[in-house]
């Protein structure tokens, strides 16, 4: 089991909301005036090799590949990845350093 760790960082108070899903949403957690808290997702994830997140803000809406397998591979030796989501983009914290990264591209339906 792979245990992932997401450190959401808030804009101002706004309520945030955090969907994880496989190929459909199984699982909601809602944050309500994030700061630095932990999203704990031991339970949730599974041995696969992609999860997504749908992060919502009011007026915002972003898509989020959190867990890519080949990315994301180095999470599973010290069970944890960390990552501080903003409004402007996703970024993965590192033990020196940080990467960011583009919100997904949004399809529509």
């Amino acid at each position: 089991m792979i245990l992932s760790k997401f450190i959401l960082a808030r804009a101002h108070s706004r309520h945030t909301q955090l969907h994880i899903s496989r190929n459909s949403y199984f699982e909601v957690v809602v944050s309500s005036y994030i700061e630095n808290d932990g999203c704990n997702l031991q339970n949730f994830l599974q041995n696969t090799t992609l999860y997504f997140c749908r992060f919502a803000w009011v007026g915002a809406v972003h898509y989020f590949d959190i867990y890519v397998q080949d990315r994301d591979l180095c999470c599973v030796g010290d069970n944890q990845c960390s990552w501080k989501i903003y409004e402007t983009q996703p970024c993965e914290i590192k033990l020196r350093s940080r990467e960011c990264f583009q919100w997904n591209i949004q399809y529509l339906k």
